[in-house]
């Protein structure tokens, strides 16, 4: 759906811009457990109903996962309480492959270019506005 919406705010362009990709970023919700760092700090440990399905849900042939989609410079998250969240993608600079796609509390596991987008920022800006207030908003998130 989310394509959907940025390929509609597109077909009136004049497309003066390069196209860009649009990309879905993948993250593990309950990645493998890392050996802790020495601390005393208990809020680094994972909890038991973490660890439950962490065990669980690949048994199962599930998983747990959280996504973000990265165009024109900016990635695009949605979530609890907050709805849609924009932050700047990073794109540019020194960044490794990895660390373009850290995401707390999260384990990074693949990106799929959806598609391409001619649209430009404004255009962007307004379809994901008309998504914050047709379906996407944070008390409308669920995990299932």
């Amino acid at each position: 759906t989310i394509l959907h919406y940025i390929h509609a705010c597109c077909y009136s362009t004049l497309h003066h811009l390069p196209m860009d990709n649009v990309t879905l970023n993948i993250y593990d919700l309950l990645p493998e457990s890392q050996p802790q760092q020495q601390s005393s700090s208990s809020s680094s440990q994972p909890s038991a109903s973490a660890n439950f399905f962490r065990s669980l849900l690949p048994s199962l042939g599930f998983g747990a996962y959280h996504t973000s989609i990265d165009v024109r410079g900016f990635r695009y998250q949605f979530g609890a309480n907050m709805g849609i969240v924009r932050t700047s993608s990073p794109g540019v600079g020194g960044e490794t492959a990895h660390s373009l796609r850290a995401m707390p509390n999260c384990t990074y596991r693949e990106s799929i270019i959806l598609g391409q987008t001619w649209c430009d920022q404004s255009e962007i800006n307004a379809t994901i506005q008309r998504m914050r207030e047709d379906k996407f908003t944070g008390d409308n998130y669920h995990l299932a």
